[in-house]
């Protein structure tokens, strides 16, 4: 946040998706547990013996996608997670992965007639990238998407995902799995303006739109000192003004002195206050 420019800036991949009208979602998606797994260690048999993942020398990228044949499509989720399995054991060179997610999907419903605020979803699937250990980002054209819906056809209702059905299950991603998924084409769940049919090429991020409001707080560390100034019932009695004709005096600031007798603070007081009995003020300085 930068106040004197009148600017806020966010840099977290999936709040922008989600401001961005061409994503076509106004919710977050969050970001899976992934991790390596032994081949055929879940769900009984699943492919063959030899993994998705050579050990120490291969890394994938991982995300997802949530279909829905009811409504408008949306964009995946923006966070992608690398994970490059290590050589514990040589008897076993290579590995799938996994997924898994958390209690993480509160706008995540079944049924959007009964429940209409949030989204539904009736396909899941995964995108998978294939890269040499030393690569830092993947290439946007070589995606695989993964349709993993035969390990959660058994957690739908209605024909919808479901937030336990998400929850509940492993997901795993095999060799076979990844060798014969079609390459992702996000143009064909969203359509991209394109000069052809627009005249401009608008890229994420290009529009100036802004749907909604923001409600900010500035979040600083302010370090107060509270002093207390007790007036006895015998003290400052009198006053030093010329102006003082001997009658009850009244206090109409306070003020704070080092040990040099230098001044330091000057608070003053509302309104003037008689200055009867024991009194108390309190001081109170904000660095």
């Amino acid at each position: 946040m930068f106040p004197d420019y009148k600017m806020v800036i966010f840099d977290d991949d999936e709040i922008i998706a989600s401001l961005n009208y061409k994503s076509n979602r106004s919710w977050t998606l969050p970001a899976p547990k992934v991790g390596t797994i032994i081949p055929n260690a879940c769900y009984g048999v699943m492919g063959k013996d030899e993994g998705l993942l050579s050990a120490n020398t291969e890394s994938v990228f991982v995300t997802y996608r949530f279909n829905n044949s009811a409504f408008t499509n949306s964009l995946h989720c923006n966070y992608y997670t690398k994970v490059t399995p290590t050589l514990l054991d040589p008897n076993q060179p290579t590995y799938n992965i996994f997924l898994k997610f958390g209690s993480e999907f509160p706008f995540l419903v079944s049924d959007i007639a009964t429940i209409p605020t949030g989204y539904t979803a009736n396909q899941m699937k995964v995108l998978v990238q294939k890269v040499s250990s030393g690569t830092t980002r993947p290439s946007p054209t070589l995606w695989k998407e993964i349709n993993v819906m035969d390990q959660l056809s058994a957690s739908t209702l209605n024909g919808k995902l479901t937030v336990t059905g998400l929850t509940g299950n492993t997901i795993q991603i095999t060799k076979d799995m990844y060798t014969n998924a079609p390459i992702y084409d996000l143009n064909s769940y969203i359509t991209l303006p394109t000069p052809a049919n627009t005249g401009v090429t608008l890229n994420f991020g290009g529009e100036y739109y802004f749907y909604g409001a923001i409600q900010t707080d500035i979040q600083a560390t302010i370090y107060v000192m509270n002093y207390l100034c007790n007036l006895g019932q015998t003290q400052f009695l009198s006053s030093t003004n010329p102006t003082w004709n001997a009658s009850a005096p009244y206090v109409s600031e306070v003020a704070l002195y080092n040990d040099e007798k230098e001044l330091m603070v000057v608070s003053k007081i509302q309104s003037p206050e008689k200055r009867q009995g024991i009194q108390q003020y309190p001081v109170k300085l904000d660095f």
